[in-house]
């Protein structure tokens, strides 16, 4: 899961980015699924992005 606080839509793409750079490094901790993702927006200001790992 990937959290950021701030403006929207700015935290939004901001999340994204740091998801396709955590998985694009080929030393991360996990692999992606490429299953199901999905975005949550817990409150006006808040995003949390879950990612489906192998």
């Amino acid at each position: 899961m990937f959290t950021a606080t701030g403006e929207l839509p700015q935290i939004v793409i901001a999340t994204w980015t740091k998801v396709w750079s955590y998985f694009s490094d080929e030393d991360s901790e996990y692999t992606r699924a490429y299953t199901t993702d999905f975005d949550y927006y817990s409150g006006p200001n808040e995003i949390e992005v879950y990612i489906a790992i192998q």
